[in-house]
């Protein structure tokens, strides 16, 4: 935000939120952090949101809408492929797994935005239904330790730490789970969804967006728990059925590739850019491959 009034004048600039930071305080802190967003604001040329329920959190909370762009995150379909049976059988061979246990992966920092308290709350009740079924826990964070302590007692859980085998463990998933708390539009729902897994996802940012009406797997509302009960209803229908969560992720890969790949987003990104840079005169706009002879920056 200081940095968008520091750079005010000098060059255009585009802000990008990547989920608002009032998310992240409460109290007296938060109406802080509103007013600096609020004010901030007027310094960007253009606000880029990476999902409509972004830009809606943006002008509900006062923000201003009139420079406000959206444009999807997107993800590089050929750097994550889709995976079917086989792909899932060798993604656990590689990473040691049962090839017969229901697996249910979240992939994100271990912190209160992502949520996987939750999820580890809602085990007990997917487990009861689902008797055998693993629940991996990828990524390191704050939230570890925390963690630790809520599943020493629980069967079917591994806390995996930080891995450069994303890819891999999400090939390996029946279902992927993102439990998040707020969002913008995260990135591993987009790669989670572009190696074909059915997704269970909390209510947050772009998760609708990108999952539809449903066919692509569960959006789960409320709080509290409301949230963890539907959570576990919701993976456990999905690891006790794969051929649903099969079609499942069918459909997901098709809403990528139809909407949110890493090529469309970075032709949109570039429109934008190239729009707020001026045109040197006696130039015409549609000749220009470069934003000349001023630099447009982006948060």
């Amino acid at each position: 935000m200081i940095g968008r009034m520091v750079i005010h004048g000098g060059i255009p600039t585009i802000c990008q939120p990547h989920s608002w930071s009032f998310h992240a305080t409460t109290g007296r802190m938060r109406g802080m952090v509103l007013r600096w967003e609020r004010l901030a604001a007027r310094w960007a040329d253009v606000l880029l949101c990476v999902s409509e329920t972004e830009r809606q959190e943006g002008a509900d909370a006062g923000v201003l809408t009139s420079r406000v762009r959206v444009i999807h995150n997107g993800v590089d379909v050929t750097g994550w492929p889709y995976q079917d049976r086989t792909g899932r059988a060798k993604a656990r061979t590689s990473l040691g797994l049962d090839q017969s246990v229901p697996l249910a992966v979240t992939v994100g920092r271990l912190c209160e935005q992502k949520g996987q308290d939750l999820v580890v709350r809602a085990w007990p009740s997917v487990s009861s239904r689902v008797p055998g079924a693993s629940l991996a826990l990828v990524g390191d964070g704050p939230a570890r330790a925390e963690l630790e302590v809520a599943t020493a007692d629980q069967a079917g859980i591994q806390l995996v730490g930080e891995s450069d085998q994303i890819a891999t463990w999400l090939a390996a998933a029946d279902v992927v789970v993102l439990p998040s708390r707020w969002e913008g539009l995260a990135l591993a729902l987009l790669e989670a969804a572009a190696t074909g897994r059915s997704i269970v996802a909390t209510d947050v940012g772009g998760v609708r967006e990108v999952l539809g009406a449903g066919a692509a797997g569960a959006v789960v509302s409320g709080s509290g728990e409301t949230v963890v009960s539907h959570l576990a209803a919701a993976i456990a229908v999905r690891l006790a059925d794969r051929d649903l969560a099969d079609e499942e992720g069918v459909a997901a890969r098709r809403r990528i590739e139809d909407g949110f790949t890493l090529g469309a987003a970075l032709d949109a990104t570039a429109r934008l850019t190239l729009g707020l840079v001026p045109v040197p005169s006696g130039t015409a706009a549609t000749s220009r491959s470069a934003p000349r002879p001023r630099r447009a920056s982006a948060r």
